[in-house]
């Protein structure tokens, strides 16, 4: 089975691994330019991808203790019964802060 980290390590290694080719491929050109009069003073094309979309399907199939930090905006938050709030931890500039306000918990 794959990690998540191997298979985005994987793609990072196959984007270095493709901008090296495209560099290659830059450098041949470069050559047939300037040997070509007309072509001498042009500049030669090289690929850029300004954005990269990959959709992946993929399942979890397991999550340690330590690997899980969950991310909520306040509105999300706002959303959470009541009843759950206890079992979130939250923190603000690093420090815990209680989920609950006092006088509006659970019971």
């Amino acid at each position: 089975m794959t990690r998540l980290s191997e298979f985005v390590g994987g793609l990072g290694v196959g984007l270095v691994r493709g901008r090296a080719h495209s560099d290659l491929a830059s450098v041949e050109v470069a050559r047939k330019y300037a040997a070509e009069p007309l072509l001498r003073e042009a500049r030669v094309p090289r690929m850029t991808l300004p954005e990269v979309t990959i959709e992946v399907k993929c399942a979890i199939v397991d999550v340690g203790a330590d690997d899980v930090e969950i991310r909520v905006t306040p509105r999300e938050l706002m959303d959470v019964p009541a009843a759950h709030l206890s079992t979130i931890v939250l923190k603000w500039n690093g420090e815990d802060i209680d989920p609950v306000p006092p006088n509006e918990g659970p019971g």
